[in-house]
């Protein structure tokens, strides 16, 4: 039985390889690097087979402007390390860099700068380490303390409140962080059984998406061309 409900878009159902492979040649289009595009297009198929959030995240990436002559910028103050993408990039392609940075740093915590889907998060975690990794991740904002995180086996957790276990985790007004310290506890939603039984699920059964997002991804896809 899973353990958590999955949101249904009103739409068609599409491949998990048309995902991945329109989220990439739609952020090439935009400018983004291969590597990142690569990275994006997995991370949105997941999202989008268990959120049903990939599709219209990646979309609107693919529309960012200036991409090839901005990226991230990190800063280190302490045990705490800030990133900010001066592109607004979502948890699709943000999650990534953050993650990397969280797991290159285990003694600190990374502070993003901008709003994400904080589940899409969990997306672009799994896309670098599916399991062995234990990592803490939410809302910067006081008066919206979501937190979740992902234990060494891979299931997802919503935290209980994180204030007495980081105490050096003071809230702001706007951003979100992730860490690879451990903390106890917390509510499973996502087992890693019930995650690989979804994704595996959907490689036969395609996933279901909302049109509109759909054609705006595709549109910009288009103007990529992957030779033969």
């Amino acid at each position: 039985m899973s353990t958590t409900n999955v949101p249904q878009a009103a739409g068609f159902r599409v491949s998990v390889r048309e995902v991945k492979d329109a989220g990439y040649r739609g952020l090439r289009s935009a400018g983004y690097s291969w590597g990142e595009a690569q990275s994006a297009g997995r991370v949105a198929a997941t999202a989008e087979v268990l959120w049903a959030q990939g599709v219209s995240d990646v979309s609107r990436d693919a529309k960012r402007w200036r991409v090839r002559r901005r990226h991230p910028n990190i800063t280190r103050a302490g045990n705490t390390l800030s990133l900010k993408d001066p592109r607004k990039t979502s948890a699709i392609i943000l999650g990534s860099h953050a993650m990397a940075l969280a797991l290159s740093n285990p003694d600190s915590i990374v502070r993003v700068k901008g709003s994400v889907n904080l589940r899409n998060v969990a997306a672009a975690i799994w896309d670098i380490k599916p399991t062995g990794a234990t990592v803490t991740w939410g809302s910067s904002k006081e008066c919206n303390s979501n937190s979740y995180r992902v234990d060494e086996l891979g299931n997802l957790f919503r935290n209980p409140d994180l204030s007495e276990i980081l105490p050096e985790l003071r809230t702001r007004t706007t951003g979100w962080f992730i860490t690879a310290k451990s903390v106890p506890g917390g509510e499973l939603i996502l087992s890693i059984t019930d995650r690989e039984i979804r994704m595996n699920e959907s490689l036969s059964s395609g996933v279901q998406v909302d049109p509109h997002g759909w054609r705006s991804l595709q549109k910009s896809a288009r103007k990529f061309l992957v030779p033969e």
